[in-house]
């Protein structure tokens, strides 16, 4: 279910115990782009923290991106609402670049793992609302446990993780075939821009007389996208069959395909307009999807 509006205004709405997990990647803080979403502190609201662990069932674990620069005020103010702090996942990727913020090229995003305080004790805890453990045996990589570690497979000596790469274009825009292409500033953003006359990019540089490039265009234009394989591994680490998955900042709505993709309820808010329609459209395309993709 889509929420549109202000994710705190929506979650104080929402009853007490009446979500199985929260996995969601909210704003860095980093200003990112320019975006007034990314820059307005959210993330770091001890409030925002609070009302989700209201929703979340006993037992029931978080999962939020974060920053690397910023990481530590995301983990502070979940501790500070009364979430346990569980343990940290680090999704390691080969294919970030640097911002105006930093001079390193990032390539790695934590996870906070946090857990809503049990009642009694886990077998209890799980007995009455079906939380507080994770679901090991179907998060299994090639029959090892799950690790605290996720990349994107460069190396052969990470062999041994689950990884998963940062998604193609064709995954972005899955679904999304109705809906018209949106110019986006490449300046920023990491994209390079193309030549009207040759199609070169920027990258390779072209010969062309008076050449003028243009911004690239995206349906789904949301600028940072994860990964579906990833989303879909990390709900199904935390969520119990058939549970309801809650995304605070759904963005273009993976975390939404996600779980549907593996069989869950979900519920997700959004307060920019703009990628309304995009959510819908993949939505309605995950849930079009064959049973043998789950």
């Amino acid at each position: 279910m889509l929420l549109k509006g202000n994710c705190l205004e929506l979650l104080a709405e929402m009853p007490d115990n009446s979500v199985d997990s929260i996995v969601t990647d909210p704003p860095y803080e980093l200003g990112f782009m320019g975006k007034s979403w990314d820059n307005s502190g959210i993330a770091y609201s001890v409030e925002l923290w609070s009302q989700a662990l209201r929703v979340l069932k006993p037992g029931g674990h978080l999962l939020a991106f974060g920053g690397s620069r910023t990481y530590h005020r995301l983990a502070s103010a979940v501790e500070d609402a009364g979430f346990e702090i569980r343990d940290q996942i680090m999704w390691l990727h080969g294919t970030g670049r640097p911002a105006h913020y930093s001079f390193l090229r990032p390539t790695h995003e934590p996870i906070v793992v946090a857990r809503k305080p049990l009642i009694g004790t886990v077998s209890k805890n799980f007995e009455e609302y079906g939380t507080g453990v994770m679901n090991i045996e179907s998060s299994k990589f090639e029959g090892r446990y799950p690790t605290n570690v996720i990349h994107d497979g460069l190396t052969e000596e990470w062999s041994k993780f689950f990884y998963c790469s940062k998604p193609s274009m064709k995954e972005r825009n899955a679904g999304l075939n109705s809906l018209p292409e949106v110019e986006i500033a490449a300046k920023g953003n990491g994209l390079a821009r193309t030549c009207e006359n040759c199609g070169a990019s920027t990258l390779t540089g072209c010969d062309c007389p008076n050449r003028t490039f243009s911004n690239p265009k995206r349906k789904n234009f949301h600028p940072t996208v994860k990964p579906l394989e990833l989303m879909q591994y990390l709900v199904r680490l935390v969520t119990p069959p058939n549970g309801t998955v809650l995304d605070p900042f759904l963005g273009s709505g993976t975390t939404a395909v996600a779980a549907i993709l593996e069989g869950f309820n979900w519920m997700g808010c959004e307060m920019t307009e703009d990628y309304w329609p995009i959510i819908e459209a993949r939505v309605a395309w995950a849930e079009a999807q064959p049973k043998t993709l789950l």
